[in-house]
């Protein structure tokens, strides 16, 4: 950087494998108005005196923070160091955590401007503002002059395709290796109330060429995931379908992360998604309530029967990995609903299945509901709601850790579907299964691998079909041969050397690999009997072959 007209741009995320998209658009649009600026990626959970440093190294004259629920009290923090360090630096926040209450942003972080809303329109009169000792004129600043409090309003980027790309070869290299956020559309269809994208209204695209150029040199830096930001990427089937094609047919490892609308999938697009290469997409719904009153209530009018069972036809494609929302205290959603919400979004066995609390976001018309009670500082969880106590909120989130702890790993799959179909209720299971934790005082911090495995073979109670399941979700999650003795007996050395002699299981089970001699092939498998009640399935596990969607290691059942 030169000594003049030195503008930082800071992302503070909320972990260091992530990336921050936003500051690359305002890095591009300054450059491109020959303002000088760089680009510095930061984590909360770095030193703060380390994240200070670096940015006084640079000698800004302008810092910009971009501001979200996750990093705001820290960015805070760092701006009011920065105020007492050097007070001849100007500091610029942005995003949603001060678009929407700006006058508490203001006070608090003792910044110079704020920037309300989409910064692409507002970056460089604000920049320019502050390196001349003035103030913007244009929409989308807050700030204080002469004792008086100027908002100009909340800026919107009318036409996305005048925007100048950020995923450059500049972006790529700094963020190497991270997770990679690509909005291919902004806004959303819906006006749910708890999301900042029913701040406004409908949804705009970037153009099509422009999204497969970005793509283009995505791909080139072999990354393993790229998510998409899209609210509800399937909200036009014309675009998705093209955008869909595109990620079929090219030539990568990577996989993109897509959120849809999943009552508003079409056959075609089911279709499509049902071709798609393995592992090459990942699918992210919300279905958040199965209670039509609640559903209607919040903002999100679907069929949530239609979307479960959209969602049971994509499980079981089993080509991409499926990731399910719910939403804890919702309007008219009280204990015995989301139970049947829980059940019945279970059902359509998603790989992974979020259970998250309501977050009153500021800017969201969730605030304006009476009866609610939630927490004064980020992520502004509900604490009450006219229909759920604080007790049974702390019920549900009981169930949540269990969820992210055994269910949400797939390191336990054939056992909990036999649990859940053996209780007939599988937010009972959990509930019980919580009990029984807290009675036997297993401490869920922490808790080893082997004590998961304990844990859940006391809890089937001597259920010898779900101990069976519980050993076959050891051996397709791990390669080791030291099986714990509570999950019962796999076959001896001796006994797998045998089977290896035999030419049809070698050939069954390696079918797309080398062959070599009994001895090394040894060492890539293992081989059990499972009794299921009065059927018996011998199973021969290779652990040199994992699937790609689950990350579980292959089981052929073979004739003994």
């Amino acid at each position: 950087m030169s000594d003049t007209e030195n503008v930082l741009l800071a992302a503070v995320n909320s972990q260091f494998i992530h990336s921050n998209t936003a500051v690359y658009y305002l890095y591009q649009i300054l450059i491109q108005n020959n303002i000088e600026a760089d680009v510095k990626s930061f984590s909360i959970n770095d030193d703060k005196h380390d994240i200070l440093s670096e940015i006084l190294e640079s000698k800004p004259k302008v810092v910009c923070f971009s501001c979200y629920i996750w990093n705001i009290s820290y960015v805070y923090d760092l701006c009011k160091a920065l105020r007492r360090i050097d007070k001849k630096i100007k500091i610029i926040l942005g995003g949603p955590e001060v678009t929407y209450e700006p006058a508490e942003a203001f006070i608090q972080s003792g910044a110079d401007l704020l920037v309300l809303g989409e910064g692409e329109s507002v970056i460089v009169s604000a920049v320019l503002a502050m390196l001349n000792d003035e103030w913007p004129t244009c929409p989308g600043c807050y700030y204080e002059s002469e004792g008086t409090i100027i908002n100009t309003g909340i800026a919107v980027t009318d036409e996305l395709g005048k925007i100048p790309s950020p995923f450059t070869d500049f972006m790529m290299e700094k963020e190497r290796n991270k997770l990679i956020y690509y909005e291919a559309s902004r806004g959303c269809p819906f006006n749910c109330i708890y999301c900042l994208s029913s701040a406004t209204t409908g949804v705009r695209y970037f153009p099509l060429e422009r999204i497969f150029s970005d793509l283009n040199t995505i791909l080139r830096y072999s990354l393993k995931v790229v998510k998409f930001t899209d609210r509800s990427f399937n909200a036009n089937q014309v675009r998705t379908l093209e955008i869909l094609d595109f990620l079929k047919n090219v030539k990568t490892e990577t996989c993109f992360h897509l959120e849809i609308f999943p009552a508003g999938l079409t056959d075609k697009v089911t279709e499509t998604l049902a071709i798609m290469p393995k592992g090459r997409v990942q699918l992210e719904a919300g279905i958040q309530s199965v209670n039509p009153i609640t559903l209607e209530a919040s903002g999100r009018i679907q069929d949530a029967i239609k979307a479960i069972s959209n969602m049971k036809k994509l499980t079981g494609n089993e080509n991409m990995h499926i990731h399910l929302d719910l939403i804890a205290g919702l309007p008219f959603e009280g204990l015995e609903s989301f139970e049947n919400s829980f059940n019945k979004t279970i059902d359509a066995k998603p790989h992974v299945l979020q259970v998250g609390f309501l977050k009153l976001l500021k800017g969201t018309t969730a605030r304006n509901i009476e009866g609610y009670e939630y927490e004064d500082s980020p992520p502004y969880e509900v604490l009450v709601t006219p229909w759920l106590t604080f007790i049974e909120l702390s019920e549900i989130k009981q169930i949540e850790k269990l969820i992210d702890l055994f269910y949400n790993t797939g390191r336990f799959r054939t056992y909990l579907a036999y649990m859940h179909e053996k209780a007939g209720n599988p937010y009972h299971v959990y509930k019980e299964l919580a009990l029984y934790l807290n009675e036997n005082n297993f401490s869920l911090k922490g808790i080893s691998k082997k004590n998961k495995y304990a844990a859940l073979a006391g809890f089937a109670d001597k259920d010898s079909i779900a101990i069976e399941h519980l050993r076959y979700d050891y051996m397709t999650s791990y390669s080791s041969k030291d099986i714990p003795e509570f999950l019962g007996e796999t076959f001896s050395k001796e006994m797998v050397f045998e089977h290896l002699k035999n030419d049809a299981i070698v050939r069954e089970v390696f079918a797309e690999q080398e062959i070599t001699s009994p001895k090394k092939l040894y060492k890539m498998c293992n081989v059990s009997r499972f009794n299921y009640g009065k059927e018996s399935v011998v199973f021969f596990f290779n652990y040199s072959c994992r699937d790609k969607v689950t990350d579980l290691y292959s089981a052929i059942p073979i004739q003994i």
